[in-house]
């Protein structure tokens, strides 16, 4: 299969007037955007490349973010990890909607971001009060509700290097001062942009 992919894009960069240089920095490209992808959760997976650019869409089904206490409190859940090696994280975007399994706070409206830190085991109204890693990736966005009404949000430019030494875990946040004890999950998609920084 690796044998007649490779084939196929060197006749391609022929057809296209590409010389022998050009043709193997064409396989190169694709080459190594299809090695570098990295690994998902409990959640469907499906990464894209384009050269050096990935678009990493993430499908969840009811996935679970952990119990949440009353008052003010904070929990998430890993998506995505990325590969070895160094990364520029462009743009974070969630389409989904949460779940609260208690019906005292379904009507709650919880702060939603993705980061490289699980807000877990805090005791914050906001995703700010547990740490800027819980949502560097994207800022806190506000729910509609706790009872599965989908919101959306975008966070482009962003600009986080992600260097071989830093944490590569990509997780899904959430915080509240929540009107009821429970468990709270999420369902739709998360999309992640990276770029390919390996030489």
């Amino acid at each position: 299969m690796i044998m007649k992919k490779t084939v196929t894009i060197l006749c391609a960069a022929l057809v296209l007037g590409l010389g022998l240089q050009e043709a193997k920095a064409l396989r190169y490209v694709t080459k190594q955007g299809t090695e570098r992808a990295g690994t998902a959760g409990a959640v469907g997976v499906k990464d894209e490349n384009f050269g050096r650019t990935h678009l990493t869409t993430l499908y969840l089904s009811s996935l679970s973010l952990g119990s949440f206490v009353n008052g003010n409190s904070a929990n998430g859940v890993l998506l995505y990890t990325l590969p070895t090696g160094s990364e520029l994280i462009d743009i974070g975007r969630v389409n989904i909607a949460l779940t609260h399994d208690n019906g005292d706070a379904v009507n709650d409206t919880p702060d939603v971001g993705l980061g490289t830190t699980l807000a877990s085991g805090t005791s914050a109204a906001v995703l700010s009060g547990v740490g800027a890693a819980t949502e560097n990736v994207l800022t806190g966005q506000t729910a509609i509700d706790a009872n599965g009404t989908t919101f959306n949000g975008t966070a482009a430019n962003v600009g986080l290097v992600r260097s071989t030494s830093d944490t590569k875990t990509i997780y899904l946040n959430a915080a509240d001062a929540w009107d009821g004890n429970g468990s709270v999950s999420a369902t739709g998609e998360v999309q992640i942009q990276w770029v390919d920084l390996i030489e």
